[in-house]
């Protein structure tokens, strides 16, 4: 199958263009003409052909049948070459030539450039010629290389030496931790989904209370802030109703904007781990007896109240009751 190629060629005499110069086309060390075309292989043209008034000459040859040819250049019947000491940008006897060839006047090639910027010749899947196209990732060879120590590597060896910036937000190996502005979820048929870990939460309907039974949404190991969107709303985090656990078993009431809870989530449930405690105003300390000078005066341990908040209640042999989330001392 032949193999066709657009020869081109300048004759430049002292920088000028030479018109009217033979250019024959010889096998390789030989006077013997070998086939030339006008185009790619279907009109024969002359060999020798003339140059133009450019000094340009432009045929298409079978390379594969001749890859290496002779080109001889004739004037008036005279050696071109041996009569003009001053040309320049030529090609020589014997030798192959001055050959100008573009990418698309190779035959087995797109046919223009339109369209291919940026992209790379590649030979053809079909192996049987050349195409513009994009290099897959995986055909590079190489990936494998540790070449560029200032890319991280997938397997963590390589300790960053500064901080890692995700769209101004910094990654610290220390520092605080600052999460995202809390956006507000509604209670919908008693569960909500997180997007992340910092969230408001409302009561389905602008309800005065709602339970939540349900957290979709997670990672295990996600740590879970969430408050309450309204302190005239109350939401209910609820223990084993859902995928929602709590350390005593026990519901929480997220009734007040002040109050926080903390979660943390296993792949499974969502454990509460952290909640704010609210403490009472304390009361004056009074004392059952008074003493006077010079008698003897005995307190009884019931004699003594101490200050506690208004939702403890003390029994009567001094031992203070507590409801439930209240730090109490005997």
């Amino acid at each position: 199958m032949a193999l066709w190629r657009k020869v081109t060629g300048t004759v430049l005499v002292d920088g000028k263009p030479e018109p009217n110069v033979k250019v024959y086309f010889y096998e390789k060390g030989t006077t013997n003409p070998i086939p030339v075309y006008s185009d790619e292989g279907s009109t024969s043209a002359d060999n020798p052909q003339l140059t133009d008034a450019s000094g340009r000459y432009a045929v298409y040859l079978d390379v594969e049948t001749y890859p290496v040819i002779r080109i001889y250049l004739e004037k008036d019947g005279v050696d071109f070459t041996e009569a003009n000491a001053d040309l320049d940008g030529v090609p020589v006897p014997g030798a192959v030539g001055t050959v100008s060839l573009g990418f698309t006047d190779l035959t087995d090639t797109p046919s223009s450039y339109s369209g291919s910027g940026g992209k790379v010749v590649k030979v053809k899947s079909t192996e049987d010629g050349l195409e513009f196209g994009q290099v897959d990732h995986g055909e590079l060879a190489g990936l494998s290389d540790d070449d560029h120590p200032q890319y991280l590597l997938a397997d963590g060896s390589r300790p960053l030496s500064g901080d890692l910036d995700f769209q101004g937000h910094l990654a610290k190996v220390i520092g605080k931790l600052n999460f995202k502005g809390a956006t507000t979820l509604t209670v919908s048929s008693g569960a909500v989904t997180v997007s992340q870990s910092y969230h408001y939460v409302d009561t389905e309907g602008g309800a005065s209370t709602d339970d939540l039974d349900t957290i979709n949404g997670g990672t295990g190991g996600d740590i879970l802030y969430l408050r309450a969107a309204d302190p005239s709303r109350t939401v209910v985090i609820k223990h084993g109703t859902g995928n929602i656990v709590t350390p005593d078993g026990n519901d929480y009431s997220l009734d007040s904007t002040d109050k926080v809870a903390t979660l943390l989530f296993d792949g499974t449930n969502w454990h509460l781990v952290q909640r704010a405690v609210p403490t009472g105003a304390p009361s004056a300390i009074t004392e059952g007896a008074t003493g006077s000078e010079g008698s003897s005066t005995s307190f009884a341990r019931a004699d003594h109240v101490h200050a506690t908040p208004a939702t403890w209640t003390p029994s009567t042999h001094g031992n203070e009751a507590h409801s439930p989330n209240y730090l109490a001392v005997d």
